[in-house]
């Protein structure tokens, strides 16, 4: 793929591209023209788009000659409109099932003149995706350069992709929880109290095929991780996981939280949620479900700002709540909650659609923390009002 998203290219990529000879690849192909009106050329189009959508994604570049299977020369695209063409081969598309989300397409205007097309099909999970073609639905498939008609063996294994991946996700879920409530895990973290766990695991961070420059993320900008109530001194540290972004303490101390955004793409938030002055056996109820809300918020931007896409599952569990309240009301100790009926609260797992199109986190968070507060015997979270509005205050004025 181009080194950007299509919306930050410039023509100096475009330039570059074509004097050092770019390779076409699995996930890039270069073309001199875009699809023309004719039936053949509508369905080669569409060919093409389903071929990267069921394999790895990939951009498709128009107004680029190649020469040898390499970028060549610039082709510019003129006396069209770029709305107008985005308008039509959008129609094209939308002929494809089932439709693919999240494809981009942009144009990179050219100081002579014109334009150079680019269309982003991200690697779908809604696979395989099918078109039309002489009165017969055709899968294709793009194996290197070259696109191809898939066997029978490629289709039933694309049927079963998300299925494989989302089972991947569980257990990767599993047994993360499993490592954060061992002793040997967090140290002295644990005997402090319950521990909030917030996984955002996108699919794609599954297949293996797409990490995370966790070397780039310490050096860069590391602190839209942080959780909100950590203050103002936030640091970081590398391990075989990823990049750990926990709040600054001094030497001998155990933070009491962290983030950890994981080499493969997967994102996980930890926080004693004891309260620190009334006592480790009392859950407030506003930090709690005003974390949730914070972490998941980062962790979904975080995930597509490094450029992940597509289907995610968001997870939220209370570990080590035996013996432990959920404290209610603004002071809370106006209401205490009953104790959960056990140790460990593993709340199902939410799917979200795409990452890129998250919309309101309390859509998603409000039926995660409804469960949450039914485990101590509460018929919803109370920090949402009776039209499903967040009344919550700031869930961080009193940690």
């Amino acid at each position: 793929m181009l080194p950007a998203s299509p919306k930050e290219l410039t023509e100096a990529v475009i330039l570059e591209a074509c004097a050092d000879g770019w390779p076409e690849t699995q996930t890039l192909d270069f073309k001199w023209s875009l699809p023309g009106t004719t039936d053949d050329d509508r369905a080669e189009f569409l060919k093409d788009i389903c071929s990267f959508a069921n394999s790895d994604g990939g951009d498709i570049v128009y107004g680029i000659s190649d020469r040898h299977s390499r970028a060549n020369q610039v082709v510019p695209i003129q006396g069209l409109a770029p709305d107008l063409v985005r308008r039509r081969l959008t129609q094209m598309i939308a002929a494809i099932e089932p439709r693919i989300s999240s494809i981009k397409m942009e144009p990179v205007q050219l100081a002579t003149g014109g334009f150079v097309w680019v269309i982003r099909v991200p690697s779908s999970f809604d696979a395989p995706h099918t078109h039309r073609r002489d009165g017969l639905y055709r899968f294709a498939l793009r194996n290197g350069t070259l696109t191809s008609d898939m066997s029978y063996d490629q289709l039933r294994t694309a049927f079963d992709r998300s299925a494989a991946l989302a089972t991947q996700a569980r257990a990767f879920r599993e047994s993360r929880n499993v490592a954060i409530a061992s002793p040997t895990h967090s140290k002295n973290m644990l005997d402090l109290g319950p521990l909030l766990v917030v996984h955002v695991i996108p699919l794609s961070a599954m297949t293996g095929r797409k990490a995370i420059d966790v070397g780039a993320l310490h050096d860069g900008d590391y602190s839209k991780f942080a959780q909100r109530a950590w203050g103002a001194v936030t640091t970081r540290t590398l391990n075989i996981d990823g990049l750990r972004v926990h709040p600054g303490v001094e030497v001998g101390q155990i933070p009491l939280a962290y983030s950890l955004i994981f080499r493969t793409g997967c994102f996980e938030a930890v926080r004693n949620v004891g309260h620190a002055r009334i006592g480790p056996d009392i859950i407030p109820s506003t930090v709690l479900a005003g974390t949730v809300c914070d972490m998941v918020s980062k962790f979904v931007q975080g995930a597509v700002d490094l450029g992940f896409s597509g289907p995610a599952i968001i997870a939220v569990s209370l570990l080590r709540v035996d013996g432990t309240q959920l404290g209610l009301g603004e002071r809370y100790t106006q209401q205490i909650a009953p104790m959960a009926d056990r140790p460990n609260l593993i709340v199902p797992e939410t799917w979200i659609d795409s990452l890129e199109a998250f919309g309101n986190v309390h859509a998603v968070a409000r039926p995660i923390l409804d469960t949450l507060w039914q485990s101590f015997d509460e018929p919803q979270c109370r920090e949402y009002d009776s039209n499903g509005n967040w009344n919550g205050g700031d869930p961080f004025c009193d940690l």
